[in-house]
């Protein structure tokens, strides 16, 4: 089992506001995450990705903001880099995440990369995984099309 899974891991860059954070992505293929207007395809981060661009109390703002969201609020000014994105849990619960659009996306495969500037990033407060095995999941989409 522990094989079949493996296949799934990917190396993944992330370039966004002049730095590249390099993490593990598994491919998830239940995520079927986009832009309601756009149709870009959303993969989704955990807050140890966060902590390369943010320290520990803009985090907590962010966090905030995202809570005052869901009950209503707007977010202040400074969370100007980032968008709203309605979705459907797993639980069938209708919910806003968070997402920024990151410079670049880059999966490492075996005897390709692909890159992706047409992807938004979704925000998971902590973690996704307790054994920390990935921070990233991805989203089928980006494996049909680059660009």
């Amino acid at each position: 089992m522990h094989q079949f899974q493996q296949e799934f891991y990917y190396q993944v860059t992330i370039k966004w506001k002049g730095k590249q954070v390099e993490t593990t992505g598994y491919l998830d293929s239940g995520n079927h995450l986009v832009d309601p207007f756009t149709q870009t395809p959303v993969i989704i981060v955990d807050q140890t990705i966060l902590e390369h661009w943010f320290d520990k109390e803009e985090i907590m703002k962010l966090q905030t903001s995202a809570q005052n969201l869901m009950e209503g609020e707007i977010l202040d000014s400074t969370s100007n880099s980032f968008r709203i994105l309605p979705f459907q849990g797993v639980s069938g619960k209708h919910d806003f995440m968070l997402a920024f659009k990151p410079d670049l996306l880059e999966i490492h495969m075996k005897n390709v990369q692909l890159t992706n500037k047409k992807v938004l990033i979704g925000i998971q407060f902590g973690n996704l995984v307790a054994d920390n095995s990935y921070h990233c999941l991805l989203h089928p989409k980006l494996f049909q099309q680059t660009g």
